[in-house]
């Protein structure tokens, strides 16, 4: 009984010692995340290239604020007193919508102008310059109601306006008729020579100003921007330069006629 009773006690003194956890093996990890020395009393903070330290002290005085913009209602506005369009609109308010992305709103706001002009004739002279040049991008509109819609304007300013007020403003409309009608689309091509051919018999000594950018591009339109090399004879000698000329069948009989047409009404 003895000997099975001390061989009982050995194995659970054994059995103890090995669940017993390690104290000096923890006793070291922990030594070793400690730092010799005294701590220091003020931590310094290492400067960054670039970047500003704040000190703990310093107080930030820099204020930020933000705006809020809001446009006026043009329900709200007061407009006694002032030349309105049926809509009751004024007229800075409808050329607001010549650059409106819609085509719908442009096509609007070149009706809006007539009929400003039409309930107010007398206006016309001090604005048509004015008006002219905010609706003359709209010469290459993409959109052929746009392009319709200002041929009925400017045909309006033609018949109503006195010379005197028109024809300072025809010559940058013109230069972008031109615009027009050197455009890779034909369909603008052809609006840009309707609204030259409105121009044309009221205003041929403007016209006649614009002959060396027109005179070269009617020739263009007519040959479809292809050349052909002139026929030289057997006994004339060769120039340096290769000279061309227009090659006129590859464009559309009716775009011929329609083009010479409007070269003979200007020239």
């Amino acid at each position: 009984l003895r000997t099975n009773s001390a061989t009982f006690f050995e194995r659970s003194v054994h059995k103890g010692a090995s669940t017993m956890p390690d104290l000096q093996g923890i006793k070291k990890k922990a030594s070793k995340g400690k730092k010799n020395g005294p701590a220091a009393d003020f931590s310094k903070t290492k400067a960054k290239v670039g970047r500003k330290i704040v000190k703990a002290n310093e107080t930030n005085t820099t204020i930020k604020s933000k705006a809020l913009s809001m446009q006026k209602q043009s329900v709200a506005v007061d407009r006694s007193g002032q030349e309105v369009s049926s809509r009751g609109l004024t007229l800075p308010e409808i050329l607001s919508h010549s650059t409106h992305y819609a085509p719908t709103m442009r096509k609007e706001c070149l009706a809006g102008v007539k009929d400003y002009f039409t309930l107010h004739p007398r206006t016309l002279d001090t604005h048509v310059g004015a008006v002219l040049d905010k609706v003359s991008d709209l010469v290459t509109d993409q959109d052929s109601a746009v392009r319709k819609e200002l041929r009925g304007v400017v045909s309006l300013f033609i018949s109503e306006a006195s010379q005197s007020c028109l024809a300072p403003f025809l010559g940058m409309y013109l230069v972008h008729v031109c615009g027009g009608l050197s455009h890779v689309h034909e369909h603008i091509r052809a609006s840009s020579l309707l609204l030259l051919d409105d121009v044309v018999p009221a205003y041929p000594a403007v016209v006649a100003r614009h002959a060396p950018k027109l005179l070269p591009i009617f020739i263009h339109i007519l040959s479809g921007g292809e050349t052909a090399p002139v026929p030289t004879s057997k006994g004339s000698k060769p120039s340096g330069k290769e000279q061309r000329v227009p090659r006129l069948k590859t464009v559309p009989l009716s775009v011929r006629e329609a083009v010479l047409s409007s070269m003979h009404s200007y020239l």
